[in-house]
């Protein structure tokens, strides 16, 4: 699906978050925004989901040339899962109560197939509660899955989970990528992660200051230089082709 993000600002009082975002990405996609704390790129993708009114009528965030209302409104194209899901952890609904919430009768195949796909089928019956962020991070990505969304963002998709969980994460998101052609943006701090398994970085920092292939972006430097004077960037092993 091709995404277009065009003219995009936003203000909150005084503070200028965003200026004039424009940018496009190709159908099947998997791209990275990266950037300094307080960048922006948490607001941006809000308002890539519809969550958020940029400034100005002339703004635009086109899917496959549908404005992003239009999709909320009847496509239901898009999916989210953010950095930090909060849920209260006492109430004692299982995985597959979380899931049958919204699962009808006749989805029972899809829903176990998807389960499978992500190594959840095991937890099925197990405490929400009690399971670890990394199998949380997978069962919202399940959920997205379930609902046969065709984009899908996730903000620091691995920030709580150890290394393991992490290389599972992108294992499964990679495979989403490639094999279902779903669009992936992530946003993350990790470098050496969105290297390994990114084809597209946007660098932003309230605009966007460099965009192109991972590869490309490291090579040329210009992510050191981006990231120069601000805390965050994590050193990275070299340059990985997908």
């Amino acid at each position: 699906m091709e995404i277009s993000v065009a003219g995009v600002s936003c203000r909150i009082g005084e503070v200028e978050i965003l200026k004039d975002i424009n940018f496009r990405l190709e159908s099947g996609s998997f791209a990275a925004i990266v950037g300094p704390n307080g960048a922006g790129k948490s607001t941006l993708i809000k308002i890539m989901l519809g969550l958020l009114k940029p400034d100005g009528a002339e703004a635009k965030i086109l899917y496959d040339g549908v404005d992003v209302a239009e999709v909320n409104k009847s496509r239901h194209w898009l999916g989210y899962v953010p950095q930090n899901y909060a849920f209260d952890r006492s109430v004692p609904i299982t995985l597959d109560e979380f899931f049958k919430i919204t699962c009808r009768a006749e989805d029972g195949d899809k829903y176990n197939s998807v389960l499978e796909s992500l190594n959840l089928f095991k937890l099925k019956k197990h405490i929400m509660g009690g399971l670890s962020g990394g199998e949380i991070q997978r069962a919202l990505i399940a959920y997205n899955l379930f609902h046969d969304k065709r984009v899908l963002f996730l903000d620091e998709p691995t920030s709580a989970i150890d290394i393991e969980g992490e290389a599972l994460v992108y294992s499964i998101l990679n495979n989403l990528n490639k094999e279902r052609k779903i669009n992936i943006i992530i946003i993350s701090h990790d470098i050496d992660a969105v290297l390994k398994n990114v084809d597209t970085v946007v660098c932003l920092n309230k605009t966007i200051h460099c965009m192109g292939g991972a590869c490309e972006i490291l090579e040329g430097s210009m992510i050191q230089k981006f990231f120069e004077g601000h805390r965050g960037l994590y050193q990275h092993g070299g340059c990985h082709h997908r």
